[in-house]
């Protein structure tokens, strides 16, 4: 079983309860008072200590296709040095020695690695990965021929500027409808 860290200040139970509320590490590293990588750790660590079967260990050759494995599936070194139990510089020796490539990366920054989207471009349709901001002209178009208006059928123009001043009454008045007051 791997051994406690870089985590000296951190009571394990309580952050397992900020986890269960959703909490980030960041946030729950700034709600005990501790750095993110303390948080990290201990994260790590309660994955090993509640599934002994990610621990990463046996001989050097059989630690060393696990890494690969794991590296494979997009697991991040810092993570595989709490499994294994040892410094990132030697895993990654050991993972050259079993035919594996230390430098390949398996992982972008911020993204999901594309073949855990389904797809060979890392585009999976969601929300989280939908274009933002304008429309382009090509989308806008879209939405009005699905929307069954064209330009020619549309009522009113679109008006630009500031709203005007006038009050309910003289709104009133001019379309004609005066309510008894």
């Amino acid at each position: 079983m791997a051994r406690p860290r870089n985590t000296p200040n951190i009571d394990q139970k309580r952050v397992d309860k900020l986890q269960a509320q959703g909490l980030t590490v960041a946030g729950i590293a700034r709600e005990l008072g501790v750095t993110v990588g303390q948080v990290a750790d201990a994260v790590y660590e309660a994955e090993v200590n509640n599934d002994p079967d990610l621990e990463v260990n046996g001989t050097p050759k059989a630690m060393g296709k696990q890494i690969i494995a794991l590296r494979e599936n997009g697991v991040r070194w810092e993570r595989i040095r709490i499994y294994a139990d040892r410094p990132i510089p030697e895993l990654k020796e050991l993972m050259k020695d079993a035919g594996g490539d230390p430098e390949k990366k398996t992982t972008k920054p911020g993204r999901k690695a594309a073949e855990k989207n389904g797809d060979g471009n890392g585009a999976s349709g969601s929300a989280s990965t939908r274009r933002r901001g304008r429309p382009t002209n090509a989308e806008r178009a879209a939405r009005n021929a699905s929307d069954g208006k064209g330009k020619e059928e549309e009522e009113q123009p679109r008006r630009r500027g500031r709203p005007s001043n006038r009050t309910r009454a003289d709104r009133q008045a001019a379309s004609g409808s005066r309510s008894p007051s």
